[in-house]
């Protein structure tokens, strides 16, 4: 069997990327400036600030694992992750009222 060594191109790569270009702006904007609204606005210490993003981190590194496992043993006729990513939106809708 041979395999060809086909390369993207610039405009391929480009396309590619432009979709999570804005998601990933807002992501750097949210980064940046809420932990100074955190530590200036709301009067939180930087330690206090810095555990409670480790606490969020070590979280989903447990919890994380144990969805993909989930998904994985899931049969559905919907199949095996579709029904999560259904109820995804609702569920995160719901914890943010």
């Amino acid at each position: 069997m041979t395999q060809k060594n086909e390369h993207l191109s610039i405009g391929q790569i480009i396309s590619y990327s432009l979709p999570s270009f804005s998601a990933a702006m807002i992501m750097m904007s949210v980064s940046f400036y809420l932990p100074n609204f955190y530590t200036d606005e709301l009067g939180l210490t930087a330690a206090l600030l810095s555990w409670v993003f480790l606490i969020g981190r070590i979280w989903d590194a447990i919890t994380d694992p144990m969805m993909g496992h989930l998904s994985d043993i899931t049969h559905t006729r919907l199949g095996r992750r579709r029904p999560y990513f259904l109820i995804a939106p609702c569920q995160s809708g719901f914890f943010s009222i």
